[in-house]
């Protein structure tokens, strides 16, 4: 089938047909008004969608490898089971999007505004999310592994046992996010903010903790086996039953938290504030 022109796709876009098996590759899409569309087992790889308009639009089994949506806007559009491989969605508009059984590989999605998001069964690795705005949204089945989020804002994120293992999310902002039983080993958390989060069982093994903020988090049954947490605040956290084995928290703030049954074996708490703890 012969290669769609930008005319022809804006024109079927209008008349409401959806576009299935279609060749778009490498075509220039630059903000081209898109918004609706329904595109099915299209190949989009190399296509330049810099500032398009994809408003609640379908894409089904596409090929978006190595597109480039820089600032593009896909609020409330839905991508399934498609490649996204190294594509470049820096800067997009993608609140209440909906991605699903899709891979991240590469994929730059940096400053991108993905609140109220719903990602599902989305697997991704070496991604980078640094800046993105993940307020509201919510991981499920989902695995985040070697990915950058620092600086990221994720107040209130629903991500239950989301593997974020190996990861970076130095300065995330992720107050109140519901992380229970999620994977932070070897991540690095440097001056990240989780206060007020329901973690129980979440585990840091080895992770970097080094001012991290904790403040009345549930960190029940959380593993905090070998962290560096150097002046930590896990002030007023519940740390019951909690695994700090080996961990250094050297100068690390733990008032008026909950200490009981933790295994500290061997863990370092040189200058550490205990005012109004419960151990």
């Amino acid at each position: 089938m012969a290669q769609m022109t930008r005319e022809e796709v804006e024109s079927a876009v209008r008349a409401l047909q959806p576009l299935r098996g279609r060749d778009l590759r490498d075509l220039r899409l630059e903000g081209a008004d898109l918004q609706g569309a329904v595109l099915e087992r299209c190949d989009l790889s190399g296509a330049r969608l810099n500032g398009a308009r994809l408003d609640g639009a379908i894409l089904m089994g596409c090929n978006l490898k190595g597109a480039i949506l820089q600032g593009a806007s896909l609020q409330e559009a839905a991508i399934k089971t498609g490649v996204l491989e190294s594509c470049d969605l820096s800067d997009a508009v993608m609140i209440e999007t909906t991605l699903s059984h899709i891979r991240l590989h590469k994929t730059i999605l940096r400053e991108a505004n993905l609140g109220n998001a719903f990602l599902t069964e989305v697997k991704a690795t070496l991604a980078d999310f640094r800046g993105v705005n993940l307020q509201r949204a919510k991981l499920i089945n989902s695995s985040f592994i070697l990915c950058h989020f620092n600086d990221c804002s994720a107040g209130f994120l629903d991500a239950p046992k989301v593997n974020f293992s190996g990861s970076s999310l130095i300065g995330a902002q992720m107050d109140r996010a519901v992380l229970l039983g999620a994977n932070f080993s070897l991540a690095r958390l440097g001056g990240a903010s989780l206060r007020g989060c329901p973690m129980n069982h979440a585990n840091f093994f080895s992770s970097d903790l080094t001012g991290t903020q904790f403040t009345k988090s549930n960190m029940e049954g959380c593993h905090l086996v070998r962290v560096s947490a150097e002046r930590a605040m896990i002030d007023g956290a519940n740390l019951r039953k909690a695994h700090l084995t080996e961990g250094n928290f050297t100068g690390a703030n733990f008032d008026r938290s909950f200490l009981m049954e933790a295994d500290t074996d061997e863990a370092i708490f040189e200058g550490a504030s205990f005012q109004g703890t419960k151990r």
